[in-house]
């Protein structure tokens, strides 16, 4: 049931439900015959609404007060200091405690935090107090035993070993003058123009530099299929020809050639480098080029000269190596008659120095004589 009851004809009534019974709610009044006071509850000052309580004989509070009556009839009455004082010391509660200033040596003591003086307390710590056991363990560090700290971090352990940030982690900050930090600002500058520089190790000894013979300090690695090295060490294993491969550009590696049975095939001088030159000396003892002078550089060495005497006159064909230079040989051609040499390629004669022309004069003058000239340009190599 809901506590208050209404009564037909007289109103509410303030109840209780407890139990299911109605306990009737009764007001206290204070006050003499006639008169009726409102009972004031919580702390306050004495009035009419406060109720007058009478101690129980065997509460503390009335032998407490029967000993301060004693002590108070003892004191002289005139000696109001006294008197004064332990009214005080008679109001004391939590809002107003004994207030002491202690004196050490007749100075006040010193308050807060300070160096060492006069006027700070010496204490002695309880041998069972927990700072009297803690002093101990501090005093005992030394280097064998050095003062072990567990740093708290919002109140949780902090974590060891390595692992991911997290809220045990603690934050630092390192010394402006700390090695790392200058590492690691270079290491911020690495970019494209610098980039990281690293002393690769293998099996903890230093990588080997430099030519040298194989070891456990030289590196393995592998060439790149697109890298000019490769392509370079691939020339050197000839490749089997059935038929010419196409020409390359002046300069360009080739691979070297070998038949369909692995057998390196080796030609003499290269057709680019050979050259003919025909010459006609018709009704002329002068002497006249048959070989043009090479660059500088060059040497054009002959391999094969022939000369045709179409004339009805026997002649002599001198032949030199430069104009009025040094005689390399004399041909005596009859008439209607061919002579002169023919040397393989690989054994062309030697001109005896680069960029100069050969030539050949002849001894009368006749009709016609036909000089065809086959030669090498080659360096001196």
């Amino acid at each position: 049931m809901a506590d208050n009851l209404t009564i037909s004809g007289l109103g509410t009534v303030a109840t209780d439900d407890i139990a299911g019974v109605h306990h009737q709610r009764m007001k206290l009044a204070l006050g003499a015959d006639g008169v009726g006071v409102d009972a004031v509850g919580g702390a306050g000052t004495v009035g009419t609404g406060v109720q007058r309580v009478t101690l129980a004989s065997d509460d503390p509070a009335v032998v407490d007060l029967a000993a301060m009556e004693v002590l108070l009839t003892g004191i002289d009455a005139d000696t109001d200091a006294i008197k004064t004082s332990v009214e005080i010391m008679d109001d004391w509660d939590e809002a107003d405690r004994c207030k002491v200033n202690i004196i050490a040596g007749q100075v006040g003591v010193a308050a807060g935090a300070g160096i060492n003086g006069v006027n700070v307390q010496r204490v002695t710590i309880a041998t069972d107090d927990a700072t009297s056991v803690s002093l101990g363990i501090i005093d005992d560090w030394d280097e064998a035993d050095r003062c072990k700290v567990n740093l708290i971090a919002g109140q949780s352990g902090i974590a060891a070993g390595a692992g991911a940030v997290g809220v045990t982690v603690p934050r630092i900050t390192l010394a402006s003058d700390d090695p790392a930090v200058t590492a690691l600002q270079i290491m911020d500058d690495w970019d494209e123009a610098d980039r990281c520089k690293v002393n690769i190790i293998a099996g903890q000894a230093g990588v080997a530099g430099g030519a040298g013979a194989n070891g456990a300090t030289v590196q393995r690695i592998t060439i790149a299929t697109d890298d000019a090295s490769a392509v370079a060490i691939g020339r050197i294993a000839p490749t089997a020809r059935t038929a010419w491969p196409a020409a390359v550009a002046n300069g360009a590696a080739v691979a070297t050639a070998a038949d369909k049975y692995g057998r390196q095939l080796v030609a003499g001088v290269p057709r680019d480098l050979k050259g003919k030159q025909t010459t006609i000396l018709n009704g002329t003892a002068a002497e006249t080029t048959i070989i043009s002078a090479g660059a500088a550089g060059v040497f054009q060495d002959p391999y094969a000269i022939l000369i045709t005497n179409e004339s009805t006159t026997d002649v002599i064909v001198t032949i030199r190596e430069a104009t009025a230079g040094s005689v390399v040989e004399t041909f005596a051609v009859k008439a209607g008659q061919t002579g002169g040499f023919c040397l393989p390629s690989a054994d062309a004669i030697p001109q005896a120095a680069a960029a100069n022309n050969w030539t050949a004069q002849c001894s009368t003058s006749v009709n016609r004589v036909v000089i065809l000239a086959l030669f090498t340009s080659m360096v001196n190599a």
